[in-house]
């Protein structure tokens, strides 16, 4: 612990002196010349009728030689610092696949416990903390994400969820935290119209609207009691996060990110809109998707264990997962 503190100490030590140094040897040539030679240069003797003495060359010479070392070792630090920061990256980057690779892993796992259980070949196994929980903690995370990557305050949007066990035949339901203002989910999941249809009826797995007015205007979108209130600025992006396998499905699940007085694009610029779209469907929703798809797992396991096994249309024997 001694040891690890006098580190510390040394190292900000050498902070304090390089600091002292940096301006002092930044500005050192352009004292010497205009300065010191330009006003003290001859009764210095460093100069004589417009030209350097001996001494004024050898000592002109040592601070340049001085100044260009200066430089060269602060090159040499900063291409240091800008490798090891590669390496950090790099090393974040290997953590953050592992971490992926290892929910992937759990999801597979959960998604044959599921089917063992459905197909009567096991009882859902007890599940230890509270998957609601978890959804509504990733949720409030990828909405941080949304906000930082668009730039928009967090109060201008909602990212919620909404769910439904096709074999339990339930009704969609939202997810703790989630909401719509005036209008149920019930009534999104059976108008035409809305954004959340063309999710849950299977005519798209993502949308994207960077204008609520146009989508409204094509029959894509229902405004709610907020969007009005915000004079129907605003945008919608809804994306299938189903839980299931190439052949059933166990959880039907939707996420959608709603803007309210402000458009995830203000200026509907194409390329803006584009880049944006991009980064929610392929970097974002990849990001969190593995984790959220465990966590209803874990909570399609509990209502299982709670509710008992369905009686089942379909045989889901061979079935394997997405």
């Amino acid at each position: 612990m001694a040891d690890n503190k006098n580190d510390v100490q040394k190292y900000r030590g050498s902070r304090k002196i390089y600091w002292i140094l940096f301006p002092v040897l930044a500005a050192l040539p352009s004292v010497w010349f205009s300065f010191v030679l330009g006003y003290f240069g001859e009764s210095l003797h460093l100069k004589s009728d417009s030209k350097l003495t001996l001494v004024g060359i050898i000592i002109t010479v040592l601070i340049v030689l001085l100044s260009l070392s200066w430089s060269v070792v602060k090159s040499v630090g900063s291409y240091k610092e800008m490798q090891e920061s590669v390496s950090t990256s790099n090393l974040l980057q290997q953590l953050s696949s592992a971490c992926d690779e290892f929910c992937e892993q759990k999801y597979s796992a959960l998604l044959l416990s599921i089917d063992n259980c459905l197909r009567g070949l096991d009882s859902p196994p007890r599940i230890v903390g509270n998957p609601s929980q978890q959804i509504t903690a990733i949720m409030n995370k990828f909405a941080d994400c949304v906000a930082e990557s668009t730039k928009l305050r967090k109060t201008h949007l909602v990212v919620s969820l909404a769910y439904n066990y096709p074999h339990y035949k339930t009704k969609w339901r939202w997810a703790d935290g989630s909401r719509c203002e005036g209008l149920s989910v019930q009534e999104l999941a059976k108008n035409p119209s809305t954004t959340f249809y063309q999710i849950s009826s299977g005519t798209q797995s993502f949308v994207f609207h960077n204008d609520k007015i146009q989508a409204e205007n094509n029959n894509h979108y229902v405004m709610d009691a907020r969007d009005k209130s915000c004079d129907k600025i605003g945008s919608i992006v809804c994306a299938n996060i189903s839980v299931g396998t190439t052949n059933e499905t166990f959880v039907s699940a939707i996420l959608t990110v709603s803007t309210y007085g402000r458009k995830l694009v203000y200026n509907n610029d194409e390329k803006t809109i584009n880049r944006i779209q991009y980064n929610i469907q392929q970097i974002l929703l990849p990001a969190i998707e593995s984790r959220l798809k465990t966590e209803l797992s874990l909570q399609f396991i509990a209502y299982m264990q709670y509710h008992g096994r369905p009686k089942l249309e379909s045989n889901l024997a061979g079935a394997v997962p997405e």
